[in-house]
């Protein structure tokens, strides 16, 4: 069994016949084992039932580590630097340091590892993205940066 969660927080049981044919179904997809049609547009998680406590553990959490081993916490809704400030001009205070979403996929889609998973991932050398199961849209383009020095020779030229 897989549970999905829509936008909205309603939280259903589909079976894994259900899940696999998401993929190929129109804007709405009807679930014969719940007896309900959803719009797919509003499917906000889908995970194996046997993973619950650790979705809700990692989506509750306020401390996490991000791929590179930085520590963050969640700051208004945003996961900023534990540890780095930087002074705003407009409220003469310091604020944390945010960061990037397309470096740090992982904060983008809101599936920061916590420290125990992180010391999980790191002891066992696992692949962070392959545990958080983050899709390889969501990864960022790698060390390559071709396409920043494209861009620079263009201005230049």
């Amino acid at each position: 069994m897989m549970i999905l969660k829509t936008m909205d927080g309603n939280e259903y049981k589909i079976t894994n016949e259900e899940y696999r044919a998401i993929n190929n179904a129109g804007t709405m997809i009807h679930f014969r084992s719940i007896n309900c049609v959803i719009n797919k547009n509003r499917i906000e998680v889908i995970y194996p039932e046997k993973n619950t406590d650790k979705i809700i553990k990692r989506k509750e959490s306020t401390i996490g580590v991000l791929h590179t081993g930085e520590r963050v916490k969640r700051y208004f809704g945003q996961w900023v630097s534990i540890y780095d400030m930087v002074f705003d001009e407009n409220t003469g205070k310091p604020t944390p340091v945010k960061f990037d979403p397309e470096y740090y996929p992982e904060i983008a889609v809101d599936n920061v590892a916590t420290e125990e998973e992180y010391e999980e991932i790191k002891n066992k050398g696992l692949d962070y993205h392959e545990y958080l199961k983050i899709s390889e849209k969501h990864k960022r383009i790698g060390n390559n940066f071709s396409h920043i020095s494209e861009s620079i020779n263009k201005l230049i030229d």
